[in-house]
């Protein structure tokens, strides 16, 4: 069974950069980013892991972006989380070369 631990978000939602790194940090502590609403992120409890994080505004319609933008993080390499509220998609990668998304 999965364990899952909730967090205020430390930032605001428009504060992207550093909500991509408290993400990576997060996973480098064995907290795996699940989902978020505007005052908490829920994580999945998980070991370590070197994940990197990003976060862009998009357009969500909703809670959903659009399956052309979907399949183009995933050609690169990323993977869609979900979104924070509705404007922001949340990606990440396992892979250290992967190229940036955007």
């Amino acid at each position: 069974m999965k364990k899952y631990k909730r967090k205020l978000m430390p930032f605001l939602s428009c504060d992207v950069t550093a909500i991509e790194n408290w993400l990576s940090e997060m996973a480098g502590k064995g907290l795996i980013y699940e989902s978020a609403n505007v005052l908490s992120v829920r994580f999945e409890i998980s070991e370590p892991v070197a994940r990197r994080y990003r976060v862009e505004y998009a357009d969500v319609v909703g809670c959903h972006i659009k399956d052309e933008k979907r399949e183009m993080y995933e050609e690169s390499g990323w993977t869609v989380v979900n979104d924070i509220k509705t404007d922001l998609v949340v990606v990440y990668t396992d892979d250290p070369d992967a190229p940036e998304p955007y």
